[in-house]
Protein backbone atom coordinates (compact mmCIF):
# COMPACT_ATOMS: atom_id res chain seq x y z
CA UNK A 1 0.00 0.00 0.00
CA UNK A 2 1.50 3.27 -1.12
CA UNK A 3 0.60 6.48 0.67
CA UNK A 4 2.18 8.68 -1.97
CA UNK A 5 -0.32 10.39 -4.23
CA UNK A 6 0.43 11.33 -7.78
CA UNK A 7 0.06 14.94 -8.90
CA UNK A 8 -3.21 14.27 -10.74
CA UNK A 9 -4.89 13.00 -7.57
CA UNK A 10 -3.62 15.93 -5.50
CA UNK A 11 -4.85 18.45 -8.06
CA UNK A 12 -8.25 16.75 -8.20
CA UNK A 13 -8.57 16.89 -4.41
CA UNK A 14 -7.60 20.58 -4.39
CA UNK A 15 -10.08 21.36 -7.16
CA UNK A 16 -12.89 19.57 -5.34
CA UNK A 17 -12.04 21.44 -2.13
CA UNK A 18 -12.06 24.76 -3.98
CA UNK A 19 -15.41 23.93 -5.61
CA UNK A 20 -16.95 23.07 -2.23
CA UNK A 21 -15.73 26.32 -0.69
CA UNK A 22 -17.01 28.39 -3.62
CA UNK A 23 -20.34 26.56 -3.50
CA UNK A 24 -20.71 27.19 0.23
CA UNK A 25 -19.92 30.89 -0.19
CA UNK A 26 -22.45 31.15 -3.03
CA UNK A 27 -25.15 29.53 -0.89
CA UNK A 28 -24.39 31.90 2.00
CA UNK A 29 -24.61 34.91 -0.32
CA UNK A 30 -27.97 33.72 -1.66
CA UNK A 31 -29.30 33.19 1.87
CA UNK A 32 -28.11 36.64 3.00
CA UNK A 33 -29.65 38.28 -0.08
CA UNK A 34 -32.95 36.50 0.53
CA UNK A 35 -33.03 37.62 4.17
CA UNK A 36 -32.25 41.18 3.09
CA UNK A 37 -35.10 41.22 0.56
CA UNK A 38 -37.58 39.75 3.06
CA UNK A 39 -36.62 42.35 5.68
CA UNK A 40 -36.89 45.15 3.14
CA UNK A 41 -40.34 44.08 1.98
CA UNK A 42 -41.64 43.72 5.53
CA UNK A 43 -40.32 47.16 6.48
CA UNK A 44 -38.01 45.91 9.22
CA UNK A 45 -34.76 46.66 7.40
CA UNK A 46 -34.54 50.17 8.91
CA UNK A 47 -35.00 48.84 12.44
CA UNK A 48 -32.33 46.21 11.89
CA UNK A 49 -29.99 48.78 10.37
CA UNK A 50 -30.32 51.06 13.40
CA UNK A 51 -29.65 48.16 15.79
CA UNK A 52 -26.59 47.02 13.86
CA UNK A 53 -25.32 50.58 13.54
CA UNK A 54 -25.61 51.10 17.31
CA UNK A 55 -23.78 47.83 18.01
CA UNK A 56 -21.00 48.52 15.51
CA UNK A 57 -20.43 52.03 16.86
CA UNK A 58 -20.15 50.67 20.38
CA UNK A 59 -17.66 48.01 19.30
CA UNK A 60 -15.59 50.57 17.38
CA UNK A 61 -15.51 52.88 20.40
CA UNK A 62 -14.36 50.01 22.61
CA UNK A 63 -11.71 48.99 20.08
CA UNK A 64 -10.53 52.58 19.75
CA UNK A 65 -10.34 52.91 23.53
CA UNK A 66 -8.34 49.67 23.80
CA UNK A 67 -5.87 50.61 21.06
CA UNK A 68 -5.19 54.09 22.45
CA UNK A 69 -3.73 52.72 25.66
CA UNK A 70 -6.89 52.54 27.69
CA UNK A 71 -6.62 48.77 27.86
CA UNK A 72 -4.27 46.58 29.85
CA UNK A 73 -0.70 46.10 28.66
Amino acid sequence: MSLALDLDTVMTILLIRFALIVGAVAVLVIIAFTILIVLKRSGRLGVLRRRVEHTVRGRLRALDRDTKGGGRS
